[in-house]
Parts: structure tokens; sequence; C-alpha cells
């Protein structure tokens, strides 16, 4: 096997894993949140912004892993065994039940995020979590237990309390199994699938054409005072022109490709995560280019009224899985950040959908492949494999 066959070969295998919920949770909390603290505006100025109260996205995604939980045949109210009070003879609670605790957990998470806060105004839950709310949300057990804290039930009452949970939960399977879930289920897995493909793609068939790609993040928002007055229309516009600028602006004379994720953070507004592919045997010092860009972001396209966050800076030491800075042809270490990135990006949308007009993820065109023996290669040649 050559050298690049068996770069390829790891490369490929890091592409066409799914990430678990748990990986998607790890890379929440190893690459969203640090932006959400600092950010440089338009006079250089370090801003600490408001931190997002909670990791919301986290706390879908730990929903999502227990609404998937809760189809198993093993949940079942039948299984409830109440517990008894002993300082309160003739009355019991549910409180030691896995499920009692699993079905509060995610009625909580998503009541609390698509019903009492501004997100509900901006996504759409998951599918099964429009299942669940259709059959929970109206369910006034978990909402004491929400407000008011466990209660003891009588016994009187607790055989109409479990008859209850127990149709909900029905109707909550019956609602998974409706065509218009499955539907909505295999449309965002299609839609993951298409987009993933393509941006391995595009980072293939630039390494395909380049030994060396200088890889910068940066994370472009807004300011404190202009975020709440910062719509979806007016954050595509700013992107347009940014994008219209990599055909144009001599700061991104040697770019060679492009991907972009809008985002909306309930402090932080619409916002883009950015990452930008240079020629790397032309372009250095990752660190000052990425703070040009931002620059750029903030005075010239938004006129003042950006943020950025500089992801390269001291980022060996931010992220678990760094994919910044030079990352070569066999740099599997690197590349497999990418794809772990990519995995991210495309699959987030699944478990809350952003609702705005048009695409919420763009890249751009990847190379045409070389062809035939004699295509010319760019870059050194290479003699060596990739690590394993």
């Amino acid at each position: 096997m050559t050298a690049k066959e068996m770069t390829m070969q790891t490369i490929t295998a890091h592409s066409d894993d799914l990430p678990t919920h748990d990986d998607v949770r790890a890379i929440l909390d190893d690459w969203e949140y640090d932006s959400d603290e600092i950010a440089t505006d338009a006079y250089g100025t370090v801003r600490e912004q408001k931190k997002e109260t909670l990791p919301w996205l986290s706390d879908l995604v730990g929903a999502e892993k227990d609404l998937e939980w809760l189809l198993q045949p093993s949940c079942s109210i039948d299984a409830l065994m109440p517990c008894p009070v002993v300082e309160q003879p003739g009355c019991a609670t549910l409180h030691h039940s896995p499920l009692i605790t699993t079905l509060l957990s995610i009625y909580t998470v998503l009541v609390g995020w698509f019903e009492d806060r501004a997100l509900k105004h901006h996504f759409r839950p998951s599918a099964y979590a429009e299942c669940f709310l259709w059959a929970f949300k109206d369910c006034d057990y978990l909402h004491e237990i929400m407000t008011e804290g466990l209660q003891p039930l009588t016994m009187t009452e607790l055989p109409f309390l479990l008859r209850d949970l127990k149709q909900r939960l029905a109707t909550f399977h019956q609602a998974t199994q409706s065509s218009a879930c499955r539907e909505r289920r295999r449309y965002l897995a299609r839609k993951r699938d298409h987009n993933r493909r393509a941006a391995n793609q595009l980072m293939e068939g630039l390494f395909e054409r380049n030994a060396k790609l200088l890889v910068i993040r940066v994370d472009l928002g807004y300011t404190e005072y202009a975020a709440p007055y910062m719509d979806a229309s007016m954050a595509r516009q700013h992107r347009q022109r940014l994008c219209k600028a990599f055909q144009q602006h001599p700061l991104f004379t040697r770019l060679l490709g492009y991907i972009w994720k809008l985002e909306y953070g309930e402090y932080k507004g619409f916002h883009y995560h950015l990452l930008l592919f240079f020629n790397g045997a032309e372009v250095r010092q990752d660190i000052r280019y990425a703070q040009r860009i931002g620059e750029y972001w903030n005075i010239t396209v938004t006129k003042g009224d950006g943020v950025y966050f500089n992801c390269n800076y001291l980022a060996e030491e931010r992220y678990h899985d760094n994919a910044m800075g030079l990352v070569t042809y066999h740099d599997a270490k690197k590349r497999k950040g990418l794809t772990h990135i990519v995995n991210y990006l495309t699959k987030i949308d699944e478990y809350a959908t952003l609702t705005v007009r048009g695409d919420n993820l763009g890249h751009s065109q990847s190379p045409k492949p070389h062809r035939g023996l004699d295509a010319k290669r760019l870059g050194r040649p290479r003699r060596h494999a990739s690590p394993a």
C-alpha cells in the first residue's frame, strides 16, 4: 500500500464515522463554549461577553440520548415500584425510578428551552423531542416536580397518575412511529450526510492538490449592543459581503476554500463559525491572519457592530483535538480534528434546527480531482506514510 493510500484510509475511517451523542457533547465542551467569554471588537478591545447561562445545546444532546432510551421496550410504567413514605402512612413516591428520573430530566430540558425561553422563536426541536412535547408538555405531575420538588402521593392518587403516565408514554411511542416523525428524521439524516460528504470532499480535494494547508478558524458575531437587533437576514447579508471579499480582497489572495456555519445563542444572538483553508506553502502566521480577518469583519463588513474570537490563538492549549494552524497532508491527528469539526457542524441540526430562511451551513466548491498520471501536483513529493 502506498503512503497516499495509507493516509486516505486513515482519514476516510474518521470521516465515515458518525459521532455519537457522547462524542458531540465532548466536542461541545472542547470547542463551542470558549468563545462565549471573550471577543475582540472593532476598536481592538477585548470584551467579556455574557456567557450563556446553561450549555443548552449540550442539554439537548443529553435529552436526545434519553429519548432514544425511552423508546426501549424495558421502559414500562407497569414496572414502576412506588416507595412508601415512612413519615406519611398511606403515601408513596416514585423518586427511585430511573424511568421517572429520565422523564423529568427530558421534560425539564425541553420545556425549559423550547417553551419558557426565547430560543423557541429560533429553533425547532428534534423529531423525537417534538413527539415528547406533544405527549408530556401539559403533564401536571412532571411540572409540579420541576417547580416544587417531589411530593408524596396518596394511594388513591397513585393509580390515576400511573394510568396517566402510561397513556402519555404510549402517545409518545405512537408519535415516533408516525410518518411525519420518520420522514423528518430521514430528511435531517439526508441533509447531514450530504453536507458531511461535501465538506469532507472539499478538504480531501484541497489536500489532494496541496501538501500543506493553513487552517484558520474565527468565530464572528456581534457586540452585546448590536446582537439583539441583528436578525438572520442581516447576518446573511454580512456573511455574503464577507464571502464576496474572498474573491476580491488582497487578504484572501491565497485562500483555497472555506466552510461556514450560522448558529444562534440566547445572549450572543446570530453568529458564524468560519473555517478557512489557505495555501500553507505560501501563508504563515495563522494567528495574525485570523486577527486580520476578524478585524475585517468588525470594521469593514459590520461597520463597527462586529466582534470576533481568534480560535487559532493558543489553540494547542485550548482544544483537545486541535485542527488549526499548519496542517500537512500526512498529519493524521490534525486531519482527524478537522473531520471532528465537520461532523459536529453537520450533525448539530438534528438536535435543534435553526428556523431561518436559506441554508445555515455552506462551503466553497470542491476542487476538481486530478486526472491522469501526468496531472500536476502541488507541494513537495509525498515520501512518508501518515502516522497511525
